[in-house]
């Protein structure tokens, strides 16, 4: 209900849930499932329906002809429990009372019950929210809700993973299609100091073109852990002081992107914040590197952190929404039975997504009209679209291509109406509401 109040105004006065406001004109059902208490991952019964269009999903319920909203004398009935199931999407259940991990530790796409229903690009939590307003309005009239629907907003980052041996990457790719010159050009720029891949200049001047702000996040850790490598490079070059003032001079954010093992380590978190102190920037935000985030302890790390929001919930696999809901929120602290302190940023699409042929591997002139239908819905609702293109995207040789898709799909965005804002603006504003 906080979720809901946010979007849409006032609401627990009109609506009766397990009989505890009886006078209240619109009445929700309770499902009365034993699966929060019991602990399972999965919904006992799931039954679909039509609403406005879209054929949604209601969870813990059998099929029954009733409409999904039925006038009953003067009150107005929700026929199926759209609190437990916000609940059951938003607090990401599935993952905390789950065990499946991949091999960077995540909670995997394909056990998900997204995937399984097939609704990882449906914010399905939205649609519930519109129900649930539908018939506050038909109780209580259309001016029942004081909040007026938001303008949708495009959030689009950076994961600065490599700066430092693009020339090698870019020079194999070279020499395996001939292009001996290019080779050459790549050797020598990196003789005198210039990677290929350490190209701030370019992103921002391309965003410049383009009109968006972005949030550049930077890892601290060098080399591997765990099997995993972090960065190819050290903030302690000097190289990156103009780089973060240039960044912050063109409206643009400077993040943490927390290497391999602080997800699970408040300590090292925090030390890692504290990296950029003598650069005299300070991190207000955090995504884990290769979206290494486990809900059972990832977001007390978060919290202990002090960060006042995160990036990193999000599928690697595959677009769409990993909590089923397609704005920022607080997630769920199982442990103490409220919200955490922190905004949650979740990502929606990544550049890997579609260019890792163990992910959805699409071809490069397929990716914008793929992501369409994603885009639409965050229109719809007014919500926030997480755009992740790592900085070696923006490249001529290994990824070339990608920068084109990159500028289409930010056009296209921005042809159906989404806002560009940096993750700090995003929490800003809605901390201000």
């Amino acid at each position: 209900m906080d979720h809901f109040e946010r979007l849409y105004g006032p609401a627990r006065h009109m609506l009766d849930y397990q009989g505890k406001n009886p006078e209240a004109k619109v009445k929700l059902t309770d499902c009365q499932t034993t699966l929060f208490e019991e602990k399972r991952r999965i919904p006992e019964s799931i039954c679909w329906k039509d609403f406005e269009g879209t054929r949604l999903p209601f969870l813990f319920h059998e099929f029954t002809e009733s409409p999904i909203i039925e006038a009953k004398g003067e009150s107005i009935q929700v026929s199926y429990d759209l609190v437990a199931a916000s609940f059951y999407f938003l607090s990401q259940w599935q993952e905390y009372h789950g065990t499946e991990k991949d091999h960077y530790g995540r909670f995997p796409y394909e056990t998900s019950i997204q995937k399984e229903l097939g609704i990882e690009t449906l914010p399905v939590v939205n649609y519930y929210f519109l129900i649930l307003k539908r018939a506050i309005e038909q109780a209580y009239g259309a001016d029942a809700l004081s909040k007026k629907p938001t303008e949708p907003v495009l959030f689009v980052s950076h994961d600065i993973d490599k700066v430092a041996t693009g020339w090698k990457e870019d020079g194999f790719n070279a020499l395996k299609k001939g292009r001996l010159p290019a080779l050459f050009q790549l050797a020598l720029g990196k003789l005198i100091g210039k990677d290929t891949w350490f190209n701030f200049d370019r992103i921002l001047k391309l965003e410049k073109s383009l009109g968006v702000k972005s949030t550049f996040f930077f890892l601290v850790e060098q080399g591997q852990r765990d099997g995993i490598s972090n960065a190819d490079y050290t903030l302690e070059q000097k190289a990156f002081a103009p780089v973060f003032q240039h960044i912050q001079q063109n409206g643009a954010e400077v993040a943490l992107h927390g290497s391999i093992g602080s997800a699970y380590d408040s300590a090292m978190m925090k030390n890692e914040l504290h990296q950029f102190d003598p650069f005299g920037v300070q991190i207000k935000g955090n995504r884990f590197h290769f979206l290494n985030f486990h809900l059972q302890s990832s977001l007390r790390v978060v919290e202990e952190s002090g960060v006042r929001y995160d990036c990193s919930v999000g599928f690697a696999e595959h677009i769409g929404f990993r909590n089923s809901f397609c704005h920022p929120y607080y997630p769920f602290n199982f442990e103490e039975q409220k919200a955490h302190s922190f905004l949650e940023i979740p990502l929606n699409i990544m550049d890997t997504t579609f260019d890792q042929s163990g992910y959805m591997g699409l071809d490069k002139e397929l990716v914008v009209k793929t992501c369409e239908p994603l885009i639409e819905e965050v229109a719809k609702f007014g919500g926030c679209l997480s755009v992740l293109w790592h900085n070696n995207y923006f490249s001529d040789h290994k990824y070339e291509g990608w920068e084109k898709v990159f500028s289409d799909l930010i056009n296209r965005c921005k042809d159906i109406g989404l806002i560009s804002k940096s993750a700090i603006e995003l929490v800003e504003e809605l901390e201000a509401e």
